[in-house]
């Protein structure tokens, strides 16, 4: 409390959003690793944009009429 006004830095942070039913856009990066027509789904291994190497595990998507896909290559 040193400085005037006092100044807090918080870190980390997290946003949220409590409507659900929002539609947002999501951005996923990484190699496929499998298709499942049956469920409408596939799984991708996990690259962040802001990391080049690390285990991040995978990620299930599950798809519908209304999902659209964009190849980054």
């Amino acid at each position: 409390m040193s400085e005037t006004p006092p100044v807090v830095t918080v870190e980390p942070f997290l946003v949220a959003h409590v409507n659900q039913e929002d539609p947002k856009i999501h951005r996923v990066r990484g190699p496929l690793k499998s298709v499942n027509q049956n469920n409408s789904s596939y799984q991708v291994i996990l690259c962040p944009y802001h990391r080049l190497t690390g285990d991040f595990g995978t990620l299930t998507v599950f798809t519908n009429q209304d999902t659209t896909l964009k190849s980054m290559g």
